[in-house]
């Protein structure tokens, strides 16, 4: 099986919708790091499969917690704030500045005053490589051929294509969102960095 795991950049609406094969699509709008370790975490990964991780900005913050927190009903208010069941837990993407912090009264009592006191850039970076170390462990550990992308510049050896965001500005690929790659940008970021590894798993 393939699975893919991400944020935004890789949901089924962008480059994946250009593999032909019967995939497993994680990614979640609004996706940070610590998602996307989450996912690859309860993956029942072997040898005999395939995962292309797409790791995303730093400054996301992620909330995991137990199926049973009472936190989950409160955040269930929050309009756009994604929320994902994962096999021990529920994973909410709050998708960092950019995220839901303060357009309604849930996001403004529980969710802005975390990210004015406790964001830290440095704590985020921090944390960022350590999820990616974490996931290329088990990714290691299971066998399972890997293919690792990344949204912004990470500086980390694991990347062998350019990252995402850089490559959609730097070759004018951005959606009307100025964020996103367009349809062609998809198309081109797919055929030129990911076709060849999907195709030589089938």
């Amino acid at each position: 099986m393939l699975y893919i795991v991400g944020c935004s950049y890789s949901a089924d609406y962008y480059w994946p919708k250009f593999v032909k094969y019967d995939h497993i699509n994680y990614s979640e709008p609004g996706a940070g790091n610590k998602y996307i370790y989450a996912c690859v975490d309860q993956i029942p990964l072997s040898s005999k499969d395939s995962i292309i991780v797409q790791f995303s900005e730093v400054e996301r913050i992620d909330l995991v917690l137990d199926k049973n927190s009472a936190f989950n009903q409160t955040l269930q208010d929050v309009p756009s704030i994604r929320q994902r069941e994962l096999k021990n837990c529920i994973a909410w993407c709050t998708a960092g500045p950019r995220g839901a912090w303060n357009n309604n009264p849930v996001g403004k009592r529980y969710l802005a005053p975390l990210m004015r006191e406790y964001y830290s850039e440095h704590g985020q970076r921090m944390e960022t490589l350590a999820w990616i170390n974490q996931v290329k462990k088990i990714v290691q550990d299971s066998g399972a051929r890997s293919l690792y992308l990344t949204l912004q510049d990470l500086d980390n050896s694991l990347f062998q294509s350019p990252p995402m965001n850089k490559w959609a500005h730097d070759n004018g690929m951005l959606d009307d969102d100025k964020f996103h790659l367009s349809h062609q940008g998809n198309l081109d970021y797919y055929n030129s960095f990911i076709s060849e590894f999907v195709n030589a798993g089938i």
